[in-house]
């Protein structure tokens, strides 16, 4: 595989896990994309919440935010699940702002070429260690949030929206 697939791999997988974490988060606070689908006051909620809030705060941030939300379900991580999201964190960061994926050895004067191959030496061994601690922190998390058959929502909130809305209906049919 060469650098430019490495480089484009490594990225998409740091955008997956970021995916990941914004849908649990929005999830937690009681705007769900399922329950946006069918619900407009949610739906509006949900996009000022991921446009203003979340799509401006780092990779780490909602690493922490996610860490925060599983001790509060009573779940835990296991013990070095902060240190392979911070060598996730920085592998994905040297893939990402490395300038050259290639080295242009016509087109790079000398000192820039050298540079560009101190910088991508280990990239073979980085891309492997990115893919595991991916799938790693995946499962870990996605072990938290869900059983595994039938996949279901372990820990469910009220949204107290709704918990009103059910009590309002109730009350009408009493009348």
């Amino acid at each position: 595989m060469n650098k430019k697939e490495m480089r484009y791999e490594v990225i998409e997988l740091a955008i997956l896990l970021e995916n990941y974490l914004d849908e649990e988060i929005t999830t937690f606070f009681g705007l769900s994309s399922w329950d946006a689908s069918y619900h407009t006051q949610i739906n509006i909620e949900r996009d000022i919440f991921v446009k203003y809030f979340l799509r401006y705060m780092s990779l780490s941030k909602k690493f922490e935010i996610i860490k925060k939300l599983i001790e509060s379900m009573g779940e835990k991580l296991y013990e070095e699940f902060s240190a392979d999201e911070k060598k996730f964190i920085e592998i994905r960061n040297k893939y990402a702002h490395t300038l050259y994926p290639e080295v242009e050895e016509n087109f790079m004067p000398k000192m820039e070429i050298d540079r560009v191959k101190l910088q991508q030496k280990d990239w073979g061994k980085m891309y492997k260690e990115a893919k595991t601690l991916y799938l790693k922190i995946l499962k870990e998390m996605d072990s938290k949030f869900y059983t595994r058959e039938p996949r279901r929502r372990k820990h469910i909130r009220f949204d107290q929206r709704h918990l009103l809305n059910v009590i309002e209906s109730y009350e009408k049919e009493l009348r």
